[in-house]
């Protein structure tokens, strides 16, 4: 591999900067090294998945999928080439701080975050517990840039939350794809079975932002019958391998389901969008989902550094391919991710509570569960 041309090129480089820049001082090494190798992998433009990690962000990156964070406890996606807050985690440093739904991040710690990748970005946010990050925030309606310091904390998420809506409905947010979260959805599922009075079940993949593909395979399992196809798994070469549910108990297998996704549903929350619809379980509602459409190896590297890679595609189980593009919901309704209804764990909301949340998606779902006008076509036959 070395003896590739562009290798000859970049040792050029190397040199050069050992032996001309201006400042010696300012020349590290290990900086140039990992410079090279996120350069590398950015390269490939699997945005929001491959990446090269140093030691430190290996451990966040890990953590992170183990349900452990520190951080600001934000979604960010990218518009005109700047980052923008989807939504704050609740309970998160970043609520406490005021941070909100549609604040472009101007500047880090003074930074100008215009063309900014998102691996630098990320790195920039990213920090131990305790220090602090100040952010430049433009927020619609504000007379100018605000500039708002954050306290880098521990991020506590329960994966999954609900609550009972009227009318036998059960809302249910799984927030991400988390070590145990399939399991711990499971749960929940079987309880809401135990009450005996659950007509349909409202499944809130919005701002999920993913997390390990076996999970998903565990969640799917709950809603489709043994040997269903998930997704397609597409290698190098090109041919297509079905990866099915598993399992013939899954805990909610007949009843309605109404798929909830937004342009922050990415990865794993994109394949249960894509398998319960195109296997005919779940209607989805809400906006066109991320488009994290390739599934990720990490490989751990020397000194503690890890590489992410997107080694396959994924496919929906009709063949839809979602990389750059996203999953285009059955029932398009787009709204602020700040109007996405909160919930207590185990809480009930009446009709006049749900009104009032200006929850468009979720209020669209119910229509649909309850197959009424306006919303799309009616799937579930006699359960409606």
């Amino acid at each position: 591999m070395t003896t590739q041309p562009g290798f000859v090129t970049l040792q050029t480089v190397w040199d050069l900067i050992q032996d001309e820049f201006v400042d010696p001082d300012l020349v590290d090494e290990q900086s140039l090294l990992y410079g090279a190798a996120r350069g590398i992998v950015d390269s490939l433009g699997d945005t929001g998945h491959s990446g090269f990690l140093d030691p430190d962000e290996a451990k966040v990156f890990k953590a992170s999928l183990d349900g452990e964070l520190i951080g600001l406890g934000i979604s960010i996606e990218y518009r005109e080439r700047e980052p923008v807050i989807v939504a704050p985690i609740r309970n998160s440093p970043a609520e406490a701080a005021g941070l909100q739904s549609e604040d472009v991040i101007v500047e880090i710690d003074g930074v100008p975050t215009l063309g900014m990748s998102d691996g630098e970005v990320s790195r920039r946010l990213r920090g131990d517990e305790g220090t602090p990050v100040t952010l430049t925030i433009d927020r619609d309606g504000a007379a100018g840039l605000l500039e708002i310091t954050v306290v880098r904390g521990r991020i506590d998420i329960d994966p999954v939350t609900w609550a009972l809506l009227p009318d036998g409905i059960a809302l249910v947010q799984l927030h991400e794809f988390s070590a145990g979260s399939g399991q711990e959805l499971r749960g929940v599922l079987q309880s809401l079975n135990d009450r005996g009075d659950i007509q349909g079940i409202v499944l809130d993949l919005r701002n999920n932002p993913g997390g390990y593909v076996t999970e998903a395979i565990t969640v799917a399992s709950q809603f489709l019958p043994e040997g269903k196809t998930i997704y397609l798994q597409q290698t190098r070469d090109g041919a297509d391998e079905p990866i099915a549910t598993i399992g013939h108990d899954g805990a909610a297998l007949d009843t309605p389901i109404v798929v909830l996704v937004n342009r922050a549903s990415a990865s794993a929350a994109e394949i249960i969008a894509g398998a319960l619809r195109d296997n005919g379980r779940a209607i989805v509602v809400g906006e066109r989902t991320y488009g994290t459409g390739t599934i990720v190896s990490t490989f751990n590297l020397e000194g503690g550094s890890a590489l992410a890679l997107g080694t396959s595609f994924w496919k929906t189980p009709d063949g839809d391919l979602v990389w750059k593009t996203g999953l285009e919901p059955d029932l398009e309704i787009r709204q602020p991710a700040s109007a996405m209804v909160e919930i207590d764990d185990a809480g009930q909301m009446t009709a006049a509570e749900l009104d009032s949340t200006g929850d468009l998606q979720l209020l669209a779902a119910l229509d649909a569960l309850h197959g009424r006008e306006n919303a799309v076509p009616d799937m579930f036959g006699s359960n409606a």
